[in-house]
């Protein structure tokens, strides 16, 4: 009876069209007057993450949807200002911060916003307060900001977001009516930008309360008309956000950001179809409309008619040639049409445009390089990819790549060096390089220092994928105590963990008399 294990396998140039379909669903931009409220198409293969709520499109062109964070001003010259007991308890809040004690700093911080009553010192203290989810402080800090500095609406926005959170929806909506009062040149921004915050916060009844008022009371201003449908989709009240839609498009007043949440109602109610088919007659009329242009496009992506996003999408670029996010797409999409040599030129021209995806676009033309077989090249590629806050995970996968060449090319100690070399961000990318370490140890045939890896990299903590790659390396070297100890770990966390149960089944009908307890595992795993 062979076994069936699956191991832990790096992503290497077969997985170029897997890796290219995580970026179809965000790759175009949408509009900035957009409350992005649409269900990014997303292809098959990745269905399901963003079926329960709206994505923003990804940097450089898309504004994302954000919380109303302060954005820290530049610094001010407050040593003139401050007495020395004040500087030295900012002083201690500044330490505070990097000792990673942020509700220390939050106190210190309030206290002399409130002595010297400065904007700067009340934002800083809005901020930290945010960072450590001190709702309490937040607002205190923003009401003194705001009081302050009444021209900066963002100290308003994070009142209104805080009201929400302590569930009180009279005074959230009053400080809702007041910043759009007094900004009302940027009213329809500050709506987007909060609708955008409040849709993504975990109890969003009270937001809806606060805008289906706000919309029950201006039924003529579409951006509160919009602002509430978009939160209603979000937190599926889909009758109430159909009914507001329906009443919108009727005016045939249609522009990107009301077919977005059209079309969004539409595939969440299951009429994909005629999501299209609207947008079909709507473009007839307006056929050089760029943005729902694009949207058609996701649509079509969606629905996996991907020969015909294609389409749209070269018809796209023609329009306007200098989009390189557009460019990206289309490189993506001919790699799922396994249009090899035409997503080779269109990632090299956006290299050419150099706005914003060069580092996407060196490490697709490193996994094109690599499943052509030109490794040199392929690792210059790698080489070229950034270690940004933006591009992290792409940048630890273009140096496991790099490592598994040099491995593949007998270079085992440089392979193991450069791994060495990467500065993991999180606790996930450690368990990432070490697997990736462990696992060319363990195709070189050198499975003991593979296992002592494993066994530096499995520490208290508990990592699924850690303790599956050490099991299935200790059945190549029998040492089925230490394959059994940790499938029963995964298994004694999540029973229902079909891998774990199956390996162990097989494992133990194949390499052992315990027949009984494989038939129940390997039974289960079946059930399952």
């Amino acid at each position: 009876m062979a076994m069936t294990m699956r191991p832990v396998v790096r992503r290497g140039p077969v997985a170029v069209v897997c890796l290219a379909l995580t970026w179809l669903a965000g790759c175009t931009s949408v509009p900035k007057a957009s409350l992005d409220p649409m269900i990014v198409p997303t292809p098959p293969e990745v269905a399901g993450s963003v079926a329960d709520e709206p994505v923003t499109p990804p940097a450089p062109r898309a504004e994302p949807a954000r919380q109303p964070t302060p954005r820290l001003r530049s610094a001010v010259p407050l040593s003139g200002l401050l007495s020395e007991d004040a500087m030295y308890r900012l002083l201690v809040a500044e330490f505070a911060i990097r000792r990673g004690s942020p509700a220390d700093a939050v106190t210190n911080y309030l206290e002399v916003a409130r002595e010297t009553r400065h904007p700067e010192l009340a934002q800083r203290a809005a901020a930290i307060a945010l960072y450590a989810r001190d709702n309490e402080a937040t607002l205190e800090a923003a009401q003194l900001w705001a009081e302050t500095d009444p021209d900066d609406m963002e100290a308003r926005q994070i009142i209104v977001a805080m009201h929400v959170r302590a569930r009180d929806a009279e005074r959230a909506f009053a400080s809702l009516e007041d910043l759009l009062g007094r900004d009302a040149a940027n009213a329809e921004a500050n709506l987007r930008s909060m609708a955008n915050f409040l849709s993504r916060e975990p109890d969003r009844d009270i937001a809806l309360v606060v805008l289906r008022r706000l919309a029950d009371k201006r039924p003529e201003y579409i951006p509160a008309q919009l602002a509430f449908a978009v939160l209603a989709i979000r937190a599926n009240q889909l009758p109430e956000a159909r009914a507001v839609m329906d009443r919108l498009v009727a005016q045939g007043q249609i522009d990107a950001a009301i077919a977005q949440s059209y079309l969004s109602v539409l595939q969440q109610q299951g009429e994909q179809s005629g999501a299209i088919a609207w947008l079909e007659r709507v473009l007839a009329e307006r056929p050089e409309d760029f943005e729902l242009r694009q949207i058609y496009a996701r649509l079509l992506l969606d629905a996996r008619r991907f020969d015909a996003a294609l389409s749209e999408y070269v018809s796209l670029s023609k329009a306007q040639p200098e989009r390189e996010d557009i460019v990206f797409t289309l490189g993506l999409l001919s790699l799922q049409l396994n249009r090899v040599e035409q997503a080779n030129g269109y990632f090299n021209k956006v290299l050419e445009l150099n706005h914003g995806f060069t580092d996407q676009a060196h490490f697709y033309l490193g996994q094109i390089a690599e499943s052509q077989q030109a490794t040199e090249l392929a690792v210059q590629h790698y080489r070229r990819v950034s270690d940004t806050l933006g591009t992290a995970d792409t940048y630890l996968d273009a140096q496991i790549r790099i490592g598994m060449l040099l491995a593949k090319g007998g270079r085992i100690a440089e392979a193991r060096a450069h791994l060495h070399g990467v500065r993991p961000h999180n606790e996930a990318q450690r368990v990432e390089l070490a697997l990736a370490e462990g696992e060319i140890l363990t195709e070189q045939g050198r499975p003991q220092e593979a296992m002592i890896v494993y066994n530096a990299a499995i520490d208290e903590s508990y990592n699924k994928n850690l303790l599956y790659a050490r099991a299935m390396l200790a059945e190549k070297i029998d040492r089925l105590d230490i394959l059994e100890a940790d499938l029963r770990t995964i298994i004694a966390r999540d029973p229902d963990d079909i891998e774990a149960l199956n390996a162990l089944g097989y494992t133990l009908a194949d390499r052992t008399d315990r027949v009984q307890e494989a038939y129940q595992l390997i039974a289960r795993a079946l059930q399952l």
